[in-house]
């Protein structure tokens, strides 16, 4: 039997940030380049909530900047499997292998590129699924780089 929580434990519980205020948190760290921090914390984040798309993106772009981009790759693919509609996933994922972070995949990066172009132009100013943080990169700049990068590889004899 399960004994109802101490006063004192409600009064702890009740001061404890909210998934979506730790998710915030990941963020600001994310962005003052404090990795190994937001790493953790969204080791923490993803143990209580696997498919948060938010949580996936950033950790996702954690690794990135710590050189991990094979399990960046895990991340993006994982946040695309959850919400098909996450462009900046698309975007970042695409961006591995168009900086050589990760082998060259012209098929994946076109195709990474292409559903960033699709999804925007069927909904310009779309959040891309995320529900807590807005995209590091604006609707508008992800569809014009990911256009133009769409048309280098095809001015690009024998890519894409």
């Amino acid at each position: 039997m399960l004994l109802p929580p101490t006063p004192k434990q409600e009064r702890l519980a009740a001061h404890e940030p909210s998934f979506d205020q730790r998710l915030q948190s990941a963020h600001q760290l994310l962005n003052q380049n404090a990795f190994e921090d937001a790493a953790r914390l969204l080791e923490t984040l993803l143990g209580k909530q696997p498919w948060s798309v938010d949580a996936l993106l950033l950790a996702g772009l954690v690794a990135r900047w710590q050189k991990m981009p094979e399990q960046a790759y895990g991340l993006f693919k994982r946040a695309i499997y959850v919400a098909p509609d996450c462009w900046p996933a698309h975007f970042y994922k695409a961006e591995l292998f168009r900086q050589s972070e990760l082998a060259d995949d012209p098929v994946q990066r076109q195709q990474g590129y292409s559903a960033v172009v699709r999804l925007l132009d069927e909904a310009p100013i779309s959040n891309g699924g995320l529900q807590t943080i807005s995209s590091p990169l604006p609707p508008g700049d992800a569809r014009f780089l990911a256009k133009r990068y769409l048309n280098m590889m095809l001015a690009t004899p024998g890519v894409g």
